[in-house]
């Protein structure tokens, strides 16, 4: 019975109820749906990027919800996913990439400029910094949500990315460069996951995959 939700204002947009199947192993296992039926949110609850409700279970454990470190590197190991997309899945510079490769850039950037925050580099002003915070959420969401973290598609890209460009989903409020912030955001996330400074991971990171880095920073929106 699981389920996959994402807030809606003060309530929850179920965007997957009461899925239940079994794969054995050797199995191939099929699920057919026309788009936006939640077949990709299901795969992605399955590697916990996407938090859900119930049970999923591998080799007789629980695997969604909290896990030890341990555990949940277990999983990132015995599991992995190919995205529905094939020119995503096979090109190396996805969304998610330009993502995380323009935050460690900046935090690069933040750390040989010294005390500049993030939000300086970017160019943003105070109003700007006040309407991401509070929409960080919804942000993540949005992309998780929308298939929009592994498009490939070069102006989606661009709207994320680009000075002066906004992404038309998440409306004028939005400042530009929002992909390069969450980028940040994820970084940070991983360093602390790792109970490392950034200059100390940072060679690590350039040679770790960024969807590695996605899952192992467990960052979800916060």
């Amino acid at each position: 019975d699981l389920k996959i939700s994402f807030p809606k204002g003060k309530e929850r947009f179920y965007a997957v109820k009461d899925a239940s199947f079994d794969i054995y192993k050797g199995e191939t296992f099929a699920i057919v749906g026309e788009s936006g039926s939640g077949k990709t949110t299901i795969g992605r609850a399955i590697i916990r990027i996407n938090e859900s409700e119930g049970d999923v279970i591998f080799k007789g454990k629980k695997i969604n919800g909290k896990l030890s470190k341990a555990e949940d590197r277990e999983v990132v190991k015995s599991i992995q996913m190919i995205f529905q997309d094939p020119a995503t899945s096979l090109n190396e510079r996805a969304n998610v990439d330009y993502i995380i490769s323009e935050g460690v850039r900046l935090k690069l950037e933040q750390m040989l400029l010294g005390s500049r925050d993030i939000e300086d580099l970017l160019g943003w002003n105070k109003q700007s910094t006040q309407w991401v915070e509070k929409n960080e959420q919804m942000l993540w969401n949005t992309l998780v949500s929308q298939d929009i973290l592994y498009s490939s598609s070069s102006l989606v890209i661009g709207n994320m990315l680009r000075p002066g460009a906004y992404s038309p989903v998440f409306g004028t409020d939005c400042p530009s460069r929002i992909g390069a912030w969450i980028g940040v955001r994820i970084v940070e996330k991983y360093c602390k996951e790792k109970n490392r400074d950034f200059i100390d991971l940072y060679r690590e990171i350039l040679t770790t995959n960024s969807q590695t880095i996605l899952i192992n920073s467990e960052y979800n929106g916060r």
